[in-house]
């Protein structure tokens, strides 16, 4: 069976996402959409601490031709971020990386990434950390979250690769201006969930990213801080 190539984004948040939903103006329909006119195959919805997929979503994305991955962006132990693709609602809740490692043991088609490591961030995972939970993971995120002047993202993979860990890129997106930036090209057989962890896994994929202006980092900040303040002023209003 000849591989075909396919474009691919496996962190992205929607307006379900009942952490970030002030943030998040589009809906997993309408992000759905965008991936499909932007030519992405395959998808996957990670907001936070519960799936938002459902089957109806899963349906209207096949019918334009993307094959929707379920996921869970969990916090884990004092709010560490964890991905958590292919598990429907399975893994919600989820809150310690030893709960994480009995989940994945009984439900191996799951695959695990650890998002935005070593951006000293509360919710980003250290490399000590990382290093210390290896076993769990299947892949290492390249964050969208670098510039010229700063990339941890660096560090991120010379641990991968000495560990020999898949380090993918992704969006991270919570707006649209930043969804078609940062992704990876698989190359897979067939587009199944199986098929795609084990393309990344093997290392079948290519990386597409940019650094990003200074300009494009404070701008993302300035909107999160904006969308979040708006949202508080209106709920004092009610």
């Amino acid at each position: 069976m000849t591989n075909m190539k396919v474009k691919a984004s496996l962190h992205l948040h929607s307006h379900e996402d009942s952490e970030d939903s002030s943030i998040v103006d589009y809906t997993l329909f309408e992000l759905i959409d965008r991936a499909a006119a932007s030519g992405f195959k395959v998808i996957a919805s990670t907001c936070h601490e519960k799936n938002a997929v459902r089957p109806e979503h899963i349906d209207y994305a096949k019918r334009k031709g993307v094959l929707l991955l379920s996921g869970v962006e969990l916090s884990i132990e004092g709010y560490r971020h964890v991905l958590v693709l292919n598990c429907g609602s399975a893994a919600d809740g989820l809150g310690a990386f030893e709960d994480l490692r009995l989940f994945k043991t009984e439900h191996p088609e799951i695959f695990v990434i650890a998002p935005h490591p070593n951006h000293g961030m509360r919710h980003s995972l250290s490399l000590k950390k990382l290093e210390k939970n290896s076993d769990l993971i299947d892949a290492v995120e390249h964050s969208w979250f670098y510039s010229r002047f700063f990339n941890p993202n660096l560090k991120t993979e010379d641990f991968c690769r000495s560990h020999r860990l898949p380090f993918i890129a992704t969006a991270d997106a919570h707006v649209f201006d930043y969804f078609d930036i940062d992704y990876a090209v698989l190359e897979i057989e067939q587009l199944t969930p199986r098929a795609v962890f084990s393309a990344i896994r093997a290392g079948q994929f290519k990386n597409f990213t940019r650094p990003k202006k200074n300009l494009e980092l404070t701008g993302f900040f300035v909107y999160v801080i904006y969308k979040k303040l708006r949202s508080i002023f209106r709920l004092r209003k009610r």
